[in-house]
């Protein structure tokens, strides 16, 4: 799991306990045990999907980057070759 998804499940999972221990029947505003008890669980797979679709960007970004840069070296070596086609020169 991603470092910032850690510290607050690690906080969910003890204060799902204490809760079910204590007082399964108490309620935070419309915060019941179960709603509480699904967002901690579900919050590791959340957490690890959000870092699996970080790297998808990441490499695509990294895809287009070469992209560009390929394209960039294309026009520095037809530029080379014309000096024409520079702007000021010819």
């Amino acid at each position: 799991m991603p470092e910032f998804g850690e510290e607050p499940h690690q906080r969910g999972q003890p204060t799902t306990a204490v809760w079910a221990t204590h007082s399964t029947t108490f309620q935070v505003g419309v915060w019941t045990l179960t709603a509480h008890t699904n967002d901690v669980a579900l919050l590791f797979t959340q957490a690890n999907q959000r870092g699996t679709q970080k790297d998808v960007l990441d490499d695509a970004m990294l895809v287009r980057d070469a992209n560009f840069n390929a394209i960039r070296d294309i026009i520095v070596r037809v530029a080379a070759t014309d000096r024409s086609l520079i702007r000021g020169c010819g």
